[in-house]
């Protein structure tokens, strides 16, 4: 029988079983065992690069049958935690980024940087959280930089998160220019793919960040221009091609052709948003993965899930929240992969343990 061809029963009595709702052997109910699995912190499994992941009590993770959290106090200490996990070693670390917590723009299409963690901190220039900057001194790296301009990160705290370390900018007078930027950065000696994706908020961005051969760059608001910085950086990469993150409402067919300028063009595409991240998980991950990762995706949302690019050993996958049913689209690509280990981002008020 094909992968394709799951049986929807057994796919069924998985899914439950991943998310703590059914033991292994499939009778109703966690038996006594497994309920003390889900209040004992207990170390969280190896990942597949060969880093251990941190114990619990380092990382808040919550750890049940086949299912871990990565969760923290705050969006900052999450976005330290996913670090800490991704970047276990500081010698893997290259440079950090830091970026505004509140406001998405510039960190969903950051993904794509894989040379250090990105990291989230507080709005109107106020004080660097405490977590953020033990993590930068944890990691050690060469240079810091802030993703977006002075209204996203203010010259202080730059120079604060740098810590007498040299520091840059990948900003720009708006959203499409700083993401130009970090393309470029990205991807200095171009790349054989550009991914577009919505210059508005949108998760589709944010799943991308999986993505690693080659940089997204954003279309203008409402999906049906082009931007002059984004064609510029399309320019610079030189890309064989782009592909459309989204469907056509949110990046239109008109737009990804003037973005295409004649190269070949794709689309990861599907009715929602879960949808998109299933095709997107599919591109990033065509082979089976030990871990896969489930944020919470619905309206705009992304506060836990938004640095999750740092992630390379699974793919992310949606779901609404905090506590909705698991969308179909996610449960089957879930039953087809059928990971070893289900990983949550976030804490129980953006993803509930059902």
């Amino acid at each position: 029988m094909g992968r394709r061809a799951f049986p929807g029963v057994l796919l069924l009595a998985w899914v439950l079983s991943v998310a703590g709702w059914l033991p292994a052997g499939g009778a109703m109910g966690p038996g006594p065992e497994q309920a003390a699995a889900r209040t004992v912190p207990a170390p969280v499994a190896e990942s597949t690069t060969g880093t251990d992941v941190p114990a619990a009590e380092d990382t808040d993770a919550t750890v049940g049958a086949s299912w871990t959290r990565i969760a923290g106090a705050d969006r900052y200490e999450v976005g330290v935690n996913i670090s800490r996990y991704a970047f276990a070693d500081p010698a893997s670390v290259r440079n950090v980024y830091i970026t505004r917590g509140d406001v998405f723009a510039d960190a969903l299409v950051a993904g794509t940087l894989t040379d250090g963690p990105v990291l989230l901190i507080r709005p109107d220039c106020a004080s660097v959280p405490a977590v953020v900057l033990a993590e930068i001194a944890r990691v050690d790296p060469d240079r810091v930089y802030a993703l977006g301009g002075l209204d996203s990160v203010c010259s202080a705290q730059l120079a604060a998160a740098a810590d007498g370390r040299p520091f840059g900018r990948l900003g720009g007078a708006d959203r499409f220019e700083a993401a130009a930027n970090i393309a470029r950065h990205a991807f200095p000696d171009g790349a054989s793919t550009v991914y577009l994706a919505s210059g508005s908020i949108t998760a589709d961005a944010l799943v991308g960040g999986s993505l690693r051969d080659g940089p997204i760059v954003l279309t203008s608001w409402d999906g049906r221009s082009i931007p002059a910085a984004t064609a510029q950086a399309i320019a610079d990469i030189t890309p064989d091609r782009v592909i459309a993150l989204g469907g056509p409402v949110t990046v239109s067919d008109t737009a990804l052709a003037i973005a295409a300028d004649g190269r070949s063009t794709a689309r990861l595409g599907g009715a929602d948003r879960y949808e998109v991240a299933r095709a997107v998980a599919d591109r990033a991950y065509p082979s089976a993965t030990s871990r896969v990762y489930l944020a919470r995706g619905d309206g705009t949302n992304f506060s836990d899930a938004v640095v999750s690019g740092m992630l390379r050993d699974g793919p992310v996958l949606l779901t609404a929240g905090p506590c909705e049913r698991v969308r179909s689209t996610t449960a089957v690509e879930l039953g087809q992969r059928r990971p070893s280990r289900l990983v949550g981002l976030g804490g129980t008020a953006t993803l509930c343990d059902s």
